[in-house]
């Protein structure tokens, strides 16, 4: 108190004599802002610091210190010290020695050093951190924490490497240990309360080391938090009802925790994190990952790269609010919603291979995130920018407005007018004949039933037009149009496009519709798609058989198959001047020999045909599953759209046109000139089966010469024979086998490979070849191809 308080002098047996008042500093401060340095020579300094924000300095000696009100700076030695921060946000460095640490009310920044500590935490304290270094394995740091607190009422969390410890029921105290969950000896040691319970921080914090192997881990009971790096490796880690902090590290992780307020981070890999209850803060990481945050208000962090995620959240229960985080270089106006059934779908623009997907978001806008929160401090409130309504069974008129995102609409029956200028639209029109127009985003259109008006604006946009006679317009953009068996007659109408423009417009069609149903007819310059016994569907395209950008370029089949919708202008422009003399006949199975005359047949409804065209210059076409084609002599033209076709051109100049399902091309000295258009620009996901051109008997390795012009394969065979497969240098058009009857095959590649050589040997040597004939002519390139068949 006072240095003449008490004992003056101390004396020691040599005689030695100590003046009390010599060794110990005891300054007098203001109320002001002190800075005050302990002089040399003191042993001991007991500062008051009173008001102000002060800035004491005590040097390597024994100090005590009251830094009083205001925001205070108390920097120490290595002695052992008592220091009070007082009321005000403190900052207090002990220095080293075994301290006795009160940050008093405010927030305060707390460091111990080496030594053993006490830091003594009240409630109504603030929100203080603690600063210490790691173990030495003999010093003991202890949080001393007030009356009227037991271990019940203390809240462990985490955030990032930190210990947080709450209070129940004092929101606004909380002791953060900074470091404390890199290892529990890191920081303090233990937590001592008022009765005397004492709570050994390492026992309560499980900090297990796990491998890159695939491990399985489920915390033990007694812990009251888990720090977990599965490091690599498809791990599966199981918390409990306890505080969680994990990282799954590399791997297909799945994380299971318990009702308290976790932190979850998947890591790389395609994860599958349950957080249970409580708020938690769940990061998938890179891969698409599955996240369930459940009750509780949650946090989900999302950034650009972390590929595609699904987030399940139950109903809000008014209280919780869950917030997807997106991370820097993400603005709202980047932000694309969509929808698939009940799920609300964000994709961010520029950025196709990230998407958060929210399960059942659109059951209910209450259902799901209800904030998302962007890196440049900006909020979107999810209810307020979509626009999700049921209509009734009246004559609706609906109008989203423009500052919606998304519009999500399902109307019932009636007449209805919707229309959405601004917002992505997600629309089911119901029954009734309704006329739904919407604007420049990537739309998805139902008409339902009905005859219906769509007209979907610009962007990439997928419409249905369902059963009823309907006009689907889909504008700018690459537009998907769904046809089902039973969906009726639709007209689709696409806008002529800039040149430079990459669009491509579809027709998807639906399960039980194959290539071979297909009928194609021309009114005017519309396309005009009927189905094989089915009077009562059909597609027009408007303006589809003139060939200009406008229009659909592909049909597409429930198979994977895809078809250019230019092939089907093709077939038209082969069937339009066909002159039929007869009435049709019904059969499943067609036999017809055309004998001698220019004959002309089609076979449409059987499965199964041989025709052999005989004498003449024959027109051949079939829709049959399996054909057998004779076009005999004369200069034929044979077409087999839709199912696995022989041909069999015979003398004469012919053309032979097939489809995609494996076709066989026979050709026999004599034949002539042919030619070969195969596919009719098919491509296929499944289901491809190879075409193959037969040499027939006589041919040998020898008497064979390959010359390209341009991205036609001349193929020479005898002395006058040769067929040209056109657009063979195209994957789709290709013949995949050439063999003959002899002995020997070569693929396309190795025919490639030949026509490569041939023109190297040319160039090395000087040669100048221009045609098949050429190279048949010129033994050493002969010898190329002869050695490639013996390859």
């Amino acid at each position: 108190v006072d240095p003449s308080h008490g004992v003056e002098k101390i004396v020691l047996a040599d005689g030695t004599a100590i003046d009390l008042a010599a060794v110990i500093s005891n300054p007098v401060l203001t109320d002001n802002d002190d800075t005050f340095v302990v002089s040399s020579g003191a042993a001991i300094a007991v500062i008051n610091a009173k008001g102000g924000d002060d800035n004491i300095t005590t040097g390597d000696i024994v100090a005590v210190v009251d830094g009083g009100t205001g925001k205070d700076t108390i920097n120490t030695g290595s002695k052992n010290d008592t220091l009070a921060g007082g009321s005000g946000n403190d900052i207090i460095n002990a220095g080293g020695g075994n301290d006795t640490i009160t940050g008093g009310t405010g927030d305060d920044n707390l460091t111990g050093g080496s030594g053993s500590d006490v830091y003594i935490f009240n409630v109504g304290d603030g929100n203080d951190t603690i600063h210490e270094g790691t173990c030495n394995g003999v010093d003991v740091d202890i949080l001393n924490i007030g009356v009227g607190i037991t271990t019940e009422d203390l809240i462990f969390s985490a955030d990032g490497d930190d210990l947080v410890i709450k209070i129940k029921g004092h929101d606004d105290d909380s002791i953060r240990i900074s470091g404390g969950l890199v290892d529990p000896s890191h920081g303090v040691e233990k937590i001592v309360l008022a009765d005397g319970t004492a709570i050994d921080l390492a026992a309560v914090i499980s900090n297990p080391v796990l491998t890159d192997n695939d491990d399985t881990f489920v915390v033990s009971s007694g812990a009251a938090i888990a720090v977990i790096n599965a490091k690599g490796g498809d791990d599966n880690i199981t918390t409990g009802d306890i505080v969680a902090v994990v990282d799954g590290g590399t791997g297909k992780d799945t994380i299971n925790t318990g009702s308290k307020n976790d932190t979850l981070a998947g890591g790389s890999g395609n994860d599958i994190i349950n957080a249970g209850g409580g708020n938690d803060t769940i990061t998938g990481g890179t891969g698409d990952d599955n996240l369930t945050g459940g009750s509780g208000s949650d946090v989900y962090i999302f950034n650009v790269g972390d590929g595609n995620d699904t987030i399940h959240e139950g109903v809000c229960n008014g209280v919780d609010v869950d917030v997807l985080n997106i991370g820097v270089g993400v603005t709202a106006g980047d932000l694309i919603f969509n929808a698939d059934g009940d799920d609300l779908v964000i994709k961010i623009n520029g950025h196709d291979g990230d998407s958060i997907r929210i399960a059942g978001g659109l059951t209910d806008l209450s259902h799901g995130i209800e904030k998302i929160a962007l890196a440049d401090g900006s909020f979107v409130e999810v209810a307020t920018v979509i626009a999700c309504q049921t209509s009734t069974d009246a004559d609706d008129t609906i109008v989203v407005p423009a500052d919606k995102f998304l519009a999500v609409l399902k109307t019932k029956g009636g007449n209805d007018s919707i229309t959405v200028t601004d917002a992505t639209a997600v629309i089911d029109a119901g029954s009734g004949n309704d006329n739904i127009t919407t604007g420049e985003k990537d739309d998805i259109l139902k008409g339902g039933t009905g005859n219906d008006t769509i007209n979907a604006g610009g962007g990439k946009d997928t419409i249905t037009g369902g059963a009823g006679t309907d006009t689907l317009t889909g504008g700018s953009g690459s537009d998907t149009y769904i046809f089902n068996i039973g969906d009726g007659h639709d007209t689709i109408i696409e806008a002529s496009v800039d040149p430079t423009c990459t669009c491509v417009d579809k027709i998807q069609l639906g399960a039980g519709i194959g290539i071979e149903d297909l009928r194609y007819s021309a009114d005017g310059d519309d396309l005009i798609i009927n189905f094989r016994d089915n009077d009562s569907d059909s597609i027009r395209i408007v303006g589809a058989k003139t060939g200009v950008s406008a229009g659909i370029e592909s049909i597409c089949f429930a198979d994977g198959c895809e078809m250019e919708i230019s092939s089907a202008v093709s077939i038209i422009e082969l069937t339009e001047n066909m002159d039929f003399q007869m009435t049709p006949v019904p059969a499943q199975t067609a036999i017809i020999n055309g004998y001698g005359g220019n004959d002309t047949i089609m076979v449409s409804g059987p499965t199964t045909c041989i025709i052999d065209g005989g004498s003449g210059n024959d027109q051949i076409f079939t829709y049959a599953a399996n054909s057998t084609l004779y076009g005999g002599s004369g200069s034929d033209t044979i077409s087999a759209i839709s199912g696995k076709a022989g041909f069999i051109g015979g003398e004469g100049n012919d053309t032979l046109i097939g489809g995609h399902f494996g076709d066989t091309y026979v050709f026999n000295k004599g034949d002539g000139h042919d030619t070969i258009q195969d596919n009719l620009a098919m491509t296929c996901v499944a289901n491809f089966d190879p075409d193959t051109l037969k040499l027939g008997k006589g041919i040998a390795k020898n008497d064979v010469a390959f010359f390209m012009e341009g991205p036609n394969l001349v193929i020479s065979y005898g002395e006058t024979d040769k067929v040209t497969i056109f657009q063979q240098g195209h994957s789709k058009n290709a013949i995949e086998t050439v063999q003959l009857v002899s002995g020997g095959s070569l693929s396309s590649a190795e025919i490639n490979q030949i026509v490569a050589d041939l023109s190297n040997y040319a160039s090395d040597h000087g040669l100048d070849f221009t045609s098949v004939e050429d190279v048949k002519n010129n033994q050493e390139l002969m010898n190329i191809v002869t050695t490639a068949w013996d390859n």
